[in-house]
């Protein structure tokens, strides 16, 4: 136990922590990317083999990584918060000042105060203590007077819930803590490709998702999508059963009883409905692998085959580089005659650029051609992010009572004050000011000069020996 309630353990449960949650922003995750999962395991298959078994394609799922959650959590509490929450910061004796009642001792006790002061009063005793603690309620100090044995002893405190800032803070980091774990112990994530007009099923519901429709917008002359979106229905495949319907946005999921499907990618499937040749002023709309004469010619076309983001590999071959609808190119065979002649890959965006394909399957470039593609319809999919976190209300609230620590802890300044009094004479009065500040003696420096300057006020005298500000805390 005395290792867990140790600012060692503290650390190290970070350190490891955070390395682990690192590696998993690099590592793909088979809940969001299972086809990232799926290449790294192909290419690199020893590595793959050892991730996987200690769960790092599913890390905030995996069963050490929630235990190291909960190893912080407990760690928090044996360390920050076994003992009981600290007073309200109301003003009370220090410790130090509560062995006795001895003049001379408390004196001397507040003259180590890094901040001290000391001096008489022209004054009563009853009036001396009216004057110092109107003084001091003036300034947003709340005063407390303490029963002595020698005259009058006043504690005050300014911003005393500066003390509890800490303690939320941390009470808050235990509540994150404890969210995260019940969204790694009952939540889940999965990422589900459908192409438009088709349907996949979940693993983790018993769903199926149609896509009825998707649509892609782009910033006007550029090829950065300004929308895109998925309109979508839901039905339970046991009971066929409709659970709902919805038109999803990045920001706008449907939410269903058991999960919420957001919207989180999209990309080209690699098939089209139709694709536009332009020949010598004649359009030519083809349906894929339909054969259709050319007006006025004894030549026919066939469009086949389409890449969404065209790019040579290093063995000559035509292949794409990812799903991304940024350079799409579609493969037309001519034939003349009934004879078929070497397919040649014409680019959208790229007009005066073809390539020949060889019958061995390789590509050369081939001189401009009296055709291009004018327009091209592709078959999408969407990138359908499907999640449930039942830990999130819980994290928001650990968030807001965090921000309400914090702003304890930094914005407000707990400063403290002791005061002593004793008759000196029938209207002569002497002080000892002592003074505490959270954020060190320079912060309270100024001010306590004001309340020293403020109590003398030409109806008394500091005593010449006295120190305002020491050189040490």
């Amino acid at each position: 136990m005395s290792f867990f309630r140790s600012v060692r353990a503290n650390v190290l449960l970070f350190f490891v922590l955070a390395a682990a949650s690192a590696l998993g922003t690099l590592v793909p995750q088979m809940g969001e990317n299972p086809a990232g999962v799926e290449k790294f395991l192909q290419t690199y298959p020893l590595w793959g083999r050892v991730l996987d078994f200690l769960w790092f394609f599913n890390l905030y799922h995996s069963p050490w990584f929630l235990g190291l959650l909960g190893l912080m959590a407990f760690n928090i509490v044996v360390c920050k918060l076994w003992n009981a929450p600290p007073d309200p910061g109301l003003s009370e004796i220090a410790p130090e000042l509560s062995r006795g009642e001895d003049w001379n001792f408390l004196g001397a006790e507040l003259r180590k105060k890094s901040l001290n002061g000391e001096g008489f009063l022209e004054l009563p005793l009853e009036s001396a203590r009216s004057r110092v603690r109107g003084l001091l309620l003036q300034r947003g100090f709340r005063v407390q007077e303490e029963p002595s044995s020698f005259g009058t002893f006043l504690v005050s405190t300014k911003h005393p819930g500066q003390r509890w800032g800490s303690y939320i803070s941390h009470i808050s980091l235990v509540v994150i803590l404890l969210g995260a774990l019940v969204k790694g112990l009952f939540g889940f994530e999965e990422f589900l490709p459908v192409v438009e007009g088709g349907s996949q099923n979940l693993r983790q519901r018993p769903w199926e998702v149609f896509v009825d429709r998707f649509e892609v917008e782009y910033y006007p002359q550029s090829k950065v999508p300004r929308l895109f979106a998925s309109q979508i229905r839901v039905y339970d495949h046991t009971t066929r059963k409709h659970l709902g319907s919805k038109r999803i946005l990045v920001n706008d999921p449907l939410a269903l009883s058991g999960g919420r499907i957001y919207q989180a990618s999209w990309g080209a499937t690699g098939r089209f409905r139709r694709a536009r040749l332009l020949v010598q002023g004649v359009e030519v709309d083809l349906e894929p692998h339909q054969k259709v004469r050319i007006p006025s010619t004894s030549i026919e076309v066939q469009a086949d085959r389409m890449l969404p983001q065209f790019a040579v590999s290093a063995d000559q071959r035509p292949q794409t580089e990812s799903l991304e609808y940024d350079n799409p190119a579609v493969r037309f065979v001519f034939y003349y005659r009934g004879r078929r002649m070497d397919p040649v890959w014409l680019l959208l965006h790229w007009p005066r650029v073809s390539f020949r394909e060889k019958p061995d399957g390789t590509l050369a470039h081939a001189p401009a051609p009296p055709f291009l593609l004018a327009a091209l319809d592709p078959v999408f999919f969407s990138g359908l992010q499907v999640a449930q976190d039942p830990g999130f209300p819980i994290i928001v609230t650990g968030s807001a009572t965090m921000l309400l620590g914090l702003s304890l802890l930094f914005y407000l300044h707990r400063r403290r004050t002791w005061c002593l009094l004793r008759a000196e004479g029938p209207k002569k009065s002497r002080w000892v000011l002592g003074g505490w500040s959270s954020r060190g003696p320079v912060a309270f420096r100024k001010e306590f000069s004001q309340i020293l300057e403020a109590i003398e006020g030409g109806a008394g005298e500091r005593l010449p020996h006295s120190r305002e500000v020491s050189s040490y805390a």
